[in-house]
């Protein structure tokens, strides 16, 4: 027997973005031939030929999102999760075909073409739309579920709507076009139209009916909204709560006019906004005062911002749907480490405007000015007095639609500690912010005290301490170094003049400063030794410490380079038994006229992380020796440092009766070269 089978198969999906459908895999023909042996029965031979067409798949990312959305939507469409003592999964009701939604503002009352009744929906309000009331019969409960399925395809069916008001009704609009369409309204009303758009959600059809104006609260407090024909009684929305998003009712988006005014507060309504010419003003911002109701209130000001609803930007109709977003005119940003309390004064009156305190990427609206008044500000650090009054540009503050491209400009606010030293604050304008910021922040990670300069010491002059130190005291040689470094908090660094480059100065307690080291280039990695201070008749230290420069790790610090200071060697022991350790000092060729001092020994606890600094800066080849906190246990040979990798460290005893195998490790991690000492296999 011979059977010859000649298909094409094909597959698209639906792009969202584009509402459209676009081909997954491209039509792909085979031909599968299945014959028999001789002997019936005996052997069956499969022969599927497609050697002449090329199978093309088209992965693109809007199908990979699709498509896990699609999976995503499923699963919680058909299967509900019960979390107890047993989990299992039961299927859930089919989600209905379609799903009527009313963005119009108002009462709408709406019918199928397959039933006359009419049903009302309220605003804002979304109700299912089920075969029933397409006007299907449940003859059986597989051909009803099979209708539900293949109700976009098979049914064909048409919706009408009755807006409140003197328009008439949309008739026999169809529900099988996906996409977003405005509708034509006519009456005794003056013309207007609304936006029907129909849009998939969890497995169903979402359509929607709705005004073409919409206006958001993007400020931190309730906003009372009214529209209405000018010089006729207004109709009040309500508060609109912050974030919160409502249309306006179609009847007044052709004619009629939008107020508002603090929900919370005595203010009078604000100047009205033309509803007919929103869409000419897309793009730009009004301004919108609201003055108060004694002559002592201050007014209060939003910036409304006309634009575009993003869920409803198609690429026929861009435009059809306007959103006025109210936002306050001015924004005060804190990017400091620490908490700043500011003061806003307007520069016309000499009057105060608004007081506070600010956490660490907190943001506060200032609403009794205009973006583009003149005002000035001032603000005060813990530890710091107050600055200047330093005066805000309004052309930097708001751009208009002819500046828009200008750049943001920064002025610098300069504070005083005790001891007259000076700390210098970036505020930079953009747009309606005002962002409080350091340029540099140092961190320091290395567990020892840090002093840091941006002038270095010639001659008697001595080395300019940068605003927000004290000077610190010397390290003494028996204390530990190191024990916890995770939290490091950041210092403001900063230099009083302009055109000095950046460069900056450290020392660890009474050392000697270091080199200038280069703040400024990102991605810098480098290794700082300090001479600590001369104790006799002990040999100088010298601190071994690492330098990396870099972003930060938070976003919104992008403006801010980051300097870290680190140790530049850290001592870890992952054995079960303390290790002590010291530098190996090589035998002095020239007699002393006295017996040196006893050498500087120190102990590692199990499970310890410590920082390595050499108690002798004068020996030219520094190497580690170790040893266990025993007696009776000779030192190891000097280990070098400097090359990463495995090795094995033996230690003896001293009578040579046996001998302990550690294994070593070092690694470079972040800034720090890591020495582990773990125990060796005991069976080598």
């Amino acid at each position: 027997m011979n059977l010859l089978v000649r298909a094409s198969s094909a597959a698209n999906y639906f792009n969202e973005r584009l509402q459209c459908w676009e081909p997954l895999v491209e039509p792909w023909p085979a031909t599968l031939k299945v014959s028999t042996g001789t002997e019936s029965g005996r052997s069956v031979k499969f022969v599927l030929n497609s050697m002449e067409n090329v199978l093309n798949i088209n992965l693109t990312h809007i199908f990979l999102h699709t498509f896990l959305r699609a999976l995503k939507s499923w699963r919680k469409d058909f299967y509900r999760e019960t979390r107890g003592a047993v989990r299992h999964t039961t299927p859930a009701l089919s989600p209905p075909p379609f799903i009527i939604r009313n963005d119009t503002g108002h009462t709408i009352w709406y019918w199928t073409s397959r039933q006359d009744t009419a049903h009302e929906l309220a605003p804002g309000a979304e109700c299912p739309l089920d075969l029933e009331t397409l006007g299907l019969k449940r003859a059986s409960k597989q051909r009803a579920e099979l209708l539900e399925g293949l109700a976009h395809r098979l049914l064909g069916a048409t919706i009408s709507f009755q807006i409140k008001g003197d328009f008439k009704p949309l008739v026999n609009v169809p529900l099988d076009r996906m996409g977003s369409n405005v509708l034509p309204l006519s009456g005794d009303s003056v013309p207007t139209s609304v936006v029907f758009s129909i849009k998939y959600r969890g497995g169903s059809k979402v359509v929607s009916i709705g005004s073409r104006v919409f206006i958001s609260n993007e400020t931190r407090f309730p906003v009372e909204v009214r529209v209405g024909h000018a010089g006729q009684t207004r109709y009040s929305l309500g508060l609109l709560q912050p974030g919160q998003v409502r249309p306006v009712p179609v009847p007044f988006t052709a004619t009629g006019v939008i107020d508002v005014r603090p929900g919370a507060h005595a203010h009078h309504w604000s100047p009205q906004l033309l509803c007919q010419k929103l869409a000419d003003y897309a793009g730009k911002t009004a301004t919108l005062i609201c003055k108060g109701s004694e002559p002592r209130t201050p007014v209060y000001v939003y910036e409304a911002r006309i634009g575009t609803r993003a869920d409803s930007r198609s690429a026929k109709m861009p435009n059809h749907v306007v959103l006025v977003s109210l936002h306050p005119p001015v924004l005060l940003q804190n990017l400091l480490p620490v908490p700043v309390s500011f003061r806003a004064v307007d520069i016309a009156s000499k009057s105060e405007v608004l007081t506070g305190r600010m956490e660490q990427f907190e943001e506060v609206p200032l609403h009794h000015m205009t973006a583009h008044q003149p005002f000035g500000l001032v603000v005060s650090l813990p530890g710091f007095t107050n600055s200047k009054l330093e005066q805000i540009h309004s052309a930097s503050l708001h751009p208009t639609a002819d500046d828009a491209d200008l750049p943001a400009t920064v002025h610098e606010i300069e504070l005083k500690d005790p001891a007259n030293r000076t700390l210098v604050l970036l505020a930079q304008h953009e747009r309606g912010r005002i962002t409080l910021y350091c340029g540099h922040q140092l961190v320091n990670c290395t567990g020892l005290p840090l002093n840091y300069a941006y002038s270095a010491p010639s001659g008697r002059h001595k080395a300019v301490l940068s605003g927000g130190q004290i000077e610190q005291r010397a390290v003494k040689r028996d204390e530990v170094f190191l024990k916890e470094f995770a939290d490091c908090e950041p210092f403001m660094y900063t230099w009083p003049r302009k055109d000095q480059q950046a460069r900056c100065y450290i020392r660890v307690g009474q050392s000697e400063w270091s080199k200038a080291l280069a703040i400024d280039a990102s991605g810098l990695v480098g290794h700082v030794p300090l001479l600590d201070a001369p104790t006799p008749p002990f040999p100088t230290r010298s601190f071994e410490l690492s330098v990396g420069v870099g972003p930060s790790n938070d976003k919104r610090l992008w403006r801010t380079k980051v300097i870290t200071f680190a140790p530049r060697y850290l001592l870890i022991n992952h054995m079960d038994r303390a290790v002590r350790y010291r530098q190996l000092i090589p035998p002095r060729s020239v007699k002393l006229k006295q017996p040196p001092p006893p050498q500087d020994v120190f102990t590692l606890n199990p499970g310890e992380t410590t920082a390595l600094h050499w108690p002798d800066a004068s020996v030219e080849v520094k190497r580690l020796q170790v040893s266990l906190d025993a007696s009776g246990w000779d030192w190891s040979g000097g280990l070098a440092l400097d090359a990463l990798g495995n090795s094995a460290v033996t230690i003896r005893r001293s009578d040579f009766a046996s001998c302990y195998i550690a294994r070593l490790q070092i690694k470079q991690e972040r800034l720090s070269t890591q020495i582990i000492f773990t125990p060796e296999n005991p069976q080598l």
